[in-house]
């Protein structure tokens, strides 16, 4: 059984695919001789980074074209991952609920109209129907389902993923920082503290931390300012 690494030897690994970042799932389904390098332990990763929500409103606005695309990849994403609980038997506790945009207002639940014609226009799995047709608590006028999706013990999933990758034939190298990533030839080089993997084929899957490298695609990241407010209890429905 292939055992963790925490560093690559001095001398290089020759590997066809390789990842750089938290990313385990894909490890697993590659398919290919692969190897993964993360700078911490996979333990230590309940999710693969910040999560957020964008506006269907805006997405319609500025990338209208795009947004089917957007949609089929965010679908075949939650898909995936039930693949993966399924295919290695993950206990996490997942349940396959969707998820709700719920509406408090009649102003609220227009503007859930729009959205939901929006979404289906692009080719989303989404229901409108009221409290009583989704299943929330009546001080909610109704709202929209995506049908994609569920809920889960994300601890759980990270502890079974990194478990099934243990058991796989991929070489993982934990608490091992990556500091350039560079071409040789046909091949992509990634240099550490302790040696380099060499890789025909290098995913990056470090979210928006893969700035200081020169291989780094320009605009990969753009600053977003946001701000959150949350309601006081006391006038939350019920």
């Amino acid at each position: 059984m292939p055992g963790f690494t925490s560093a690559p030897s001095p001398t290089s690994r020759s590997r066809m695919v390789s990842s750089v970042g938290a990313s385990p799932s894909g490890t697993l389904t590659s398919g290919f001789a692969s190897s993964l390098i993360a700078a911490s332990s996979l333990r230590r990763k309940p999710s693969h980074g910040p999560a957020g929500h964008m506006d269907p409103q805006l997405l319609n606005l500025f990338f209208r074209t795009k947004m089917p695309g957007m949609i089929r990849l965010a679908e075949r994403a939650a898909h995936h991952v039930e693949d993966l609980i399924k295919t290695h038997d993950i206990d996490c506790d997942y349940e396959q609920t969707g998820n709700v945009c719920a509406a408090v207002s009649r102003g609220q639940m227009g503007q859930v109209r729009r959205v939901t014609k929006i979404l289906e226009r692009a080719g989303c799995h989404v229901a409108l129907g009221t409290s009583e047709e989704l299943g929330i608590p009546r001080g909610f006028l109704g709202g929209m389902r995506e049908e994609v999706g569920g809920i889960m013990n994300p601890g759980r999933f990270t502890t079974g993923v990194r478990r099934a990758l243990i058991r796989s034939s991929a070489r993982v190298f934990e608490k091992t920082k990556v500091t350039d990533v560079t071409r040789d030839g046909g091949q992509v080089v990634l240099t550490t503290p302790q040696g380099e993997v060499r890789a025909d084929k290098v995913v990056l899957a470090t979210n928006a931390y893969a700035g200081e490298w020169d291989i780094t695609p320009p605009r990969l990241s753009v600053p977003i300012w946001a701000s959150r407010w949350r309601p006081s209890p006391s006038i939350l429905p019920v």
